[in-house]
């Protein structure tokens, strides 16, 4: 009796605060009960069929205001074990589904989490602590038939639960101990199996896992932007987090400071290298996991998207047997698959290739790939000297960082080697000013630099649903001299693009070849700009130039350029409404 008079002063207060935050107003909401009254229908249902409020923006208020985790309901997230707590009638009735136990706390879909009674029902039955997630009614009800009718389909979920296609490799990709193939099928366990096969298949580049103060997220990057995939329960990330970390050989005892790791799994054929970073947070540890695509090592320069014109100084630099080539631009701007595509270029049998790397990204045939180890000694610095005693004819350094390894590379271009790099810069002009701040003299700046190539990373437009347009008179002008009309086109959204508009990307380029007017130039005193300037009297194109050209061809938008391409406006231009 107590239950009941407790549930009903919940549903009482609900009510309350959906007239006190303008939800529905008093009127409204006596009209919903005298039709729920007449009809027997829920609240909830009348509110929908009368117009007043969507089921959605309940349950969104439901979720917020009382700190429930809202998600979409998958059937790959169920445990099949699980189901077994909770009798047919009952998951009907109270309209529930278990998803998993962990730390004896039962996790529940449910799709009025407010609803007492069924909370103490459940906790009852199961003899477990009951902690609701709110779902869907018809996800939950799709659930309910799919593990409680007929006993084949409660098979076949079973099977599918039980091979998520993930597959646990070492680093050479032999299969793990035998002793970790027969871990008990934890919920954990095939938790992170689905955020990993997902992952995947969307095409994510990084995994987010982070707890918050009422629950936890999981959220992927694709395409250079980051979007939930899920909300789960609290409690839930804590174990999610160790269990990662026990695959990537970190000590789960300690949550108090940042962890790298790494772990390998084989999915679909595909073999994928896993970096992991760990963060203490105040809600609990973070993780991050890149996903490395060892497949992508075939990447080469005919896929990258550069114009004949910009690929002839590349090719032409790839071509000498001595001299610097740099690759530059911010982190995730596709530094390494440019390097990548440059030393498939280069690989031969007649070259001696090392590369010094941290850490070592894509695997290639032919290549001494060296991973940098700062705790055995093993520095960019360090390694660049013993690379050079092992008679290379081609070297890679995956960064220049300081001004020792800026020496050492300077030397090893000058005596007889090509050496390919990156640096942090937000430009071509930039990266000879920062190799003058490193303590580069200009002379041997003017003596080694052959090639800078500085990168950037555009979202593509989807072509299933992107929309041509005629853009404003005041637009014109960021495209430079077009005669005549100009049609452009923008993102719109569907279902094979994620209702985001855009479906891949692709790098916009600054090439700056190392001309005799530019080493002429090239003094203490000289400034980036001085260098850009005779770059383009010498046929260089900016990156706000190579940008506009992918804008014009129908490959991306203008609002893409102007948020990730933003140092590059012209200076009489400013950003404007497309």
């Amino acid at each position: 009796m107590e239950v009941m008079v407790g549930a009903q002063r919940a549903k009482k207060k609900f009510t309350e605060m959906l007239i006190e935050d303008g939800i529905v107003t008093s009127s409204q909401l006596e009209k919903a009960k005298q039709t729920q009254f007449e009809s027997g229908a829920k609240l909830v249902d009348v509110l929908e069929q009368l117009g007043y409020v969507s089921k959605e923006t309940i349950a969104q208020y439901i979720s917020d205001h009382y700190e429930i985790p809202k998600m979409k309901l998958s059937l790959d997230l169920i445990d099949p074990q699980v189901v077994k707590m909770v009798s047919p009638d009952m998951a009907r009735n109270y309209r529930v589904i278990p998803i998993m136990i962990v730390a004896n706390i039962l996790t529940v879909a449910m799709a009025d989490p407010l609803d007492l009674v069924a909370i103490d029902t459940l906790k009852i039955a199961s003899g477990r602590s009951i902690e609701p997630v709110l779902c869907t009614e018809e996800e939950i009800l799709e659930a309910i038939d799919y593990f409680f009718g007929k006993r084949e389909k409660a098979i076949q979920v079973q099977e599918q639960w039980r091979d998520s296609g993930i597959e646990y490799v070492g680093s050479e990709g032999e299969k793990r101990d035998a002793q970790e193939a027969d871990i008990e099928e934890a919920p954990i366990v095939r938790l992170l199996n689905i955020v990993l096969s997902q992952a995947v298949e969307e095409g994510a580049s990084d995994i987010h896992i982070e707890p918050d103060e009422d629950a936890g997220r999981v959220r992927y990057r694709v395409d250079g932007v980051l979007h939930e995939a899920n909300v789960l329960p609290r409690h839930v990330i804590g174990p999610l987090v160790s269990r990662i970390k026990v695959l990537s050989s970190l000590d789960i005892s300690e949550r108090r400071i940042p962890q790298d790791g790494r772990f390998f799994v084989r999915y679909q054929q595909r073999n994928l290298d896993l970096r992991v970073a760990t963060l203490p947070t105040i809600y609990g540890e973070s993780c991050v996991i890149r996903l490395l695509d060892q497949s992508k090592s075939a990447v080469h320069l005919d896929n990258l998207g550069l114009t004949e014109d910009q690929r002839r100084p590349i090719l032409r630099a790839l071509g000498r047997t001595t001299g610097l080539v740099l690759v530059t631009g911010p982190t995730g701007s596709g530094k390494t698959t440019t390097l990548c595509a440059m030393l498939n270029y280069v690989n031969s049998f007649e070259r001696k290739i090392i590369t010094l790397e941290d850490p070592v990204e894509y695997r290639i045939k032919l290549v001494n790939q060296v991973s940098i180890n700062p705790v055995a000694g093993l520095t960019y610095a360090a390694g660049l000297r013993s690379i050079l005693r092992n008679d290379p004819d081609i070297v890679l350094v995956g960064e220049i960082r300081d001004r020792e390894s800026a020496m050492i590379a300077v030397q090893a271009s000058l005596t007889g080697h090509l050496l390919l790099s990156t640096l942090h810069t937000t430009g071509t002009a930039e990266t000879l000013m920062r190799l003058l701040d490193l303590g580069i003299e200009p002379f041997y700046a003017r003596e080694v630099v052959e090639l800078i190539v500085a990168q950037r990373l555009v979202r593509l437009l989807c072509d299933n649903c992107k929309k041509a347009y005629e853009p404003a008179a005041e637009v014109k002008p960021l495209l430079g001299n077009v005669d005549g009309g100009v049609s452009l086109h923008r993102a719109v959204g569907c279902t094979e693009c994620r209702k985001t508009g855009y479906r891949g990307r692709i790098a916009v380029y600054e090439i700056l070849p190392m001309t005799d007017g530019v080493r002429r130039i090239l003094k203490p005193e000289t400034t980036a700009p001085e260098v850009r300037e005779q770059g383009r009297k010498e046929g260089m194109r900016t990156f706000w130039e190579a940008a506009v050209e992918k804008v014009l061809r129908g490959q991306t938008s203008l609002e893409e350029i102007l948020k990730y391409i933003p140092n590059s406006l012209p200076a009489e231009a400013e950003p404007v409404r497309t």
